[in-house]
């Protein structure tokens, strides 16, 4: 399995790929060995990894036009190669691609152009008849239109970092003001711009209540702080920009949290969804990408039928929801059920199965 995901700053995609990673590890018909593609961090990603002796930048290039160097002999000889990260290495052995989403797609501008050539390697793989996964049925069916491939959906879990101990305790009667929280990397189609909007045309409606978006900074971040900027005095005075967080700092966070707050325009998966349903916080989010599947009917999802005024539904939505407390606690309990569905124990599982499926 390819866990270089694991190295350096844990992403979404990270925690995902170490799901996965200590899971079947612990299975007892599986002999699971990691590896990572970096020419400097040979760390093993902390899991004791086996590193590949390639520059990942030119061993992708390579394996997308010719499928070589093959990785089989350095890795043991493995029934199955699994590639986390939208490249398949070359290799004689069966390979299972993992593909999270098609970001690079939806926003090639917030792309690099290492990241645009996963089109690319995707295309090479499924030619090469390579098997693909995927976590959403939504970025599935993306897959199959856009590359004619054979696709296999395995949800992920939810891990316990951003979690509290029981996910079905009641959470703590929240005082003070409403609090609108929204958390993810500031980048496009995020949309936290379009947030802030919101955040205006419902302010004389909910004079006390404050927004708080937190993330790491990315290719949004100066049109978001335009955004705030422009925001009448008194508005501007109720928004904080907080910035990456510690997982610590996550969890504080979703205690303040009256409503989630989810504008992105595209997901593959959408982890905070399910994370706030976990601390009973309840959740209005723009449908894009695989954000409805996984809201399911335990959150307000707005957006279906697109146009201009999107600023105008999310606003109306947050405003109604605070307003309603039974609603909040309506929601709160389809959240915990939700989130119910979404076990590590049964991801593993399926995923144990993939694997033998794609060996036969």
């Amino acid at each position: 399995m390819d866990v270089t995901p694991l190295l350096g700053v844990r992403s979404g995609v990270a925690r995902v790929v170490e799901g996965w990673w200590r899971g079947l590890a612990a299975q007892r018909d599986l002999d699971l060995v990691g590896y990572t593609l970096s020419w400097r961090d040979r760390s093993g990603a902390g899991v004791g990894a086996e590193a590949l002796p390639l520059p990942a930048a030119l061993a992708t290039r390579v394996w997308r036009a010719c499928d070589r160097p093959r990785v089989d002999r350095r890795l043991g000889h493995p029934d199955l190669v699994h590639a986390t990260n939208h490249v398949a290495p070359g290799a004689r052995a069966p390979r299972l691609l993992t593909v999270m989403d098609l970001s690079f797609v939806h926003d090639p501008l917030d792309a690099p152009p290492s990241v645009r050539a996963f089109d690319s390697s995707i295309r090479a793989a499924v030619d090469r008849g390579v098997r693909l996964h995927t976590i959403s049925h939504a970025v599935a069916a993306e897959l199959v239109e856009r590359y004619d491939a054979d696709v296999t959906v395995v949800y992920p879990g939810l891990d316990g970092v951003n979690l509290p101990q029981d996910a079905r305790s009641k959470p703590a009667p929240r005082n003070g003001p409403p609090v609108v929280v929204a958390l993810g990397n500031t980048i496009r189609r995020k949309r936290f711009p379009l947030l802030v909007d919101a955040f205006v045309h419902m302010a004389a409606e909910q004079p006390q209540a404050r927004l708080v978006i937190a993330g790491a900074p990315g290719s949004d971040t100066d049109a978001l702080a335009a955004r705030v900027a422009a925001a009448p005095r008194e508005v501007q005075d109720r928004i904080e920009l907080r910035g990456r967080l510690s997982d610590s700092a996550v969890v504080e966070l979703y205690a303040e949290a009256t409503v989630l707050a989810h504008p992105s325009g595209y997901e593959g998966f959408g982890l905070p969804l399910l994370e706030a349903m976990a601390h009973g916080v309840p959740v209005v989010a723009a449908v894009g990408g695989a954000t409805a599947e996984i809201v399911g009917n335990a959150g307000v999802l707005v957006g279906s039928l697109g146009g201009a005024q999107l600023a105008e539904e999310l606003a109306a939505a947050m405003t109604a929801l605070i307003d309603d407390q039974a609603k909040q606690s309506h929601l709160v309990e389809l959240g915990y059920q939700r989130v119910a569905e979404f076990s590590w124990d049964k991801s593993v599982a399926q995923m144990a199965d993939l694997y033998r499926s794609v060996v036969g």
